[in-house]
């Protein structure tokens, strides 16, 4: 994995998870299972939770407007 300062799509949102952060993950219910995230749209698509599925990962969403939980 390596940061960025670049803007972050839906496409390349979708990629980051297939390709670095899923396979570091491990179905639910082991340990690292669990995938947080915030109410941005671009966390939110269908290709997503599909990717999510697929992998046994189990996806929470942040309730909208709570920044201090971000």
């Amino acid at each position: 994995m390596a940061l960025t300062n670049n803007t972050f799509n839906g496409k390349k949102w979708q990629d980051f998870l297939e390709w670095d952060l899923i396979p570091r993950m491990n179905p639910y219910p082991g340990p690292d299972s669990i995938l947080v995230c915030g109410n941005a749209k671009i966390h939110k698509g269908s290709q997503v939770q599909e990717i999510c599925d697929e992998a046994g990962v189990q996806v929470i969403y942040l309730p909208p407007y709570c920044p201090e939980l971000d």
